[in-house]
């Protein structure tokens, strides 16, 4: 059997198809992260357990930032700026500091105050090292976007 390098499909199918791999993408991506914190939480992993889906998480998080960096494209409903920087990282810190009091709770169960301390601190590194993410993940958005922009447009000749 070849493959057709000509598209058997319309644009409206291309377009179809097109959401529905975004979709898919995205129900694999967020679904290995409930996986992951799962086995975290409910299992006890030690994260040796879950090394394999964080390989995977991190490689396609890699991946869909690189790739959406280099086009030119940030999000449909987020603005590349300081307000949205500090609430996504205010909201991961919330996230990320709650899931790691309730690891080290479900851990220790007697040093609840170690607990709120490890969720804590947890927090505020995350809140940190996410913002700074997305600032410099910004700054290159908005010069590959001014890049994208002064490039002639290609002409169907």
């Amino acid at each position: 059997m070849k493959k057709s390098k000509n598209s058997q499909l319309d644009e409206r199918q291309q377009q179809t198809l097109s959401q529905i791999e975004h979709r898919a993408c995205y129900l694999a991506y967020w679904g290995l992260l409930a996986v992951i914190l799962l086995q975290l939480i409910v299992f006890d992993g030690d994260g040796k357990t879950v090394m394999g889906e964080w390989i995977i998480f991190m490689a396609t998080a890699v991946y869909l930032t690189a790739a959406c960096l280099k086009h030119g494209i940030w999000s449909s409903t987020l603005k590349p700026d300081l307000k949205t920087n500090v609430i996504v990282s205010v909201i991961a810190a919330i996230a990320g500091g709650l899931l790691m009091g309730l690891v080290v709770w479900f851990r220790y169960p007697s040093k609840p105050a170690g607990a709120a301390a490890a969720g804590i601190i947890i927090g505020i590194v995350l809140f940190v090292l996410c913002f700074l993410a997305l600032s410099f993940s910004a700054g290159i958005y908005k010069k590959r976007s001014e890049k994208l922009e002064e490039e002639p447009e290609e002409k169907d000749e």
